[in-house]
């Protein structure tokens, strides 16, 4: 079982940088990503407190991944789409350093941080204008319509 003692183990949860901060058009997006983060730190901490100090938590939030989930949509102020590759690194990196939380890229991280310490309106004409978080879907169109109608009706 994982969580006898031994061998260090290390978990992974991916969650997204939608979940640091407010988007419109991606509301219940960022919830589930919200929740993900909530979950993941308690887990972490939970497991320190029952003495599972061999058992490591990370929750990787990514910024958009060009992958075509997010076709349309375009990073926020210095936050470029990341690809694949770079957040496969990005996590591998964060997991085997024990990290609990990766943001990526570094500016996301900053959206955070100011989101935290801004009084909301302040927050809302900061990430929304100056950063431009709260328009970055305004394009979104997301994978094409898959040209096989009985693909995913599994």
């Amino acid at each position: 079982m994982m969580a006898d003692a031994g061998r260090l183990r290390r978990i992974l949860n991916v969650a997204s940088a939608a979940g640091t901060v407010s988007n419109p058009r991606m509301s219940v997006y960022a919830a589930s990503k919200w929740a993900v983060i909530g979950w993941s730190d308690s887990l972490r901490l939970e497991l320190e407190q029952q003495g599972h100090r061999h058992l490591k938590v990370t929750t990787f939030c990514p910024s958009y991944i060009s992958t075509g989930m997010f076709d349309g949509a375009r990073g926020p102020l210095l936050t470029p789409l990341m690809s694949p590759d770079d957040a496969v690194d990005r996590a591998w990196l964060a997991v085997t350093a024990g990290r609990p939380q990766l943001i990526a890229p570094a500016m996301a991280n900053l959206g955070k941080v100011l989101k935290g310490i801004l009084p909301v309106r302040a927050w809302d004409f900061v990430g929304g204008k100056v950063f431009g978080i709260y328009s970055t879907m305004d394009r979104f169109t997301g994978h094409a319509a898959d040209a096989n109608p009985k693909a995913g009706s599994r």
